[in-house]
């Protein structure tokens, strides 16, 4: 369904912005489940966040293909999968140490922030679609 609102209305910032912000409310929710201790409520977040999680990573990537249009798709995209790998792996470092330290909750705490610095960064985002502009 997001394939094709995108195809319809080339609104890149618009759909990803909606992924940042719905993560961020589902990983939100999630601490006060963590807090509540209500496991049915954490898969039902689950299940919901997920809809918003995945579609993000597709319209990323084509919406980094689209504003650095001269380069070659499958550079920014290798550079794109390189970077989150990276930054997936110190992200689940921390967040291990802050659940052996810490525990779980505050762990989930520290991913709302994360999370809240790339809706920020989402929001700063200006829209430029080159490759669009170009055919």
């Amino acid at each position: 369904m997001l394939g094709y609102i995108l195809r319809v209305t080339q609104k890149y910032i618009l759909l990803l912005r909606i992924c940042l912000i719905g993560t961020f409310l589902g990983y939100s929710v999630a601490v006060y489940s963590f807090y509540t201790g209500s496991y049915m409520w954490l898969f039902v977040n689950s299940l919901v966040n997920a809809g918003f999680q995945i579609p993000a990573v597709p319209l990323t990537i084509n919406f980094a293909s689209e504003i650095t249009f001269p380069q070659e798709a499958s550079v920014i995209t290798g550079f794109l999968l390189m970077s989150a790998r990276f930054a997936g792996f110190f992200l689940a470092l921390i967040t291990s140490v802050i659940c052996e330290y810490l525990g779980s909750p505050q762990a989930m705490v520290f991913l709302v922030a994360c999370n809240l610095v790339a809706v920020v960064c989402g929001i700063i985002l200006k829209e430029d679609l080159k490759k669009f502009k170009f055919s």
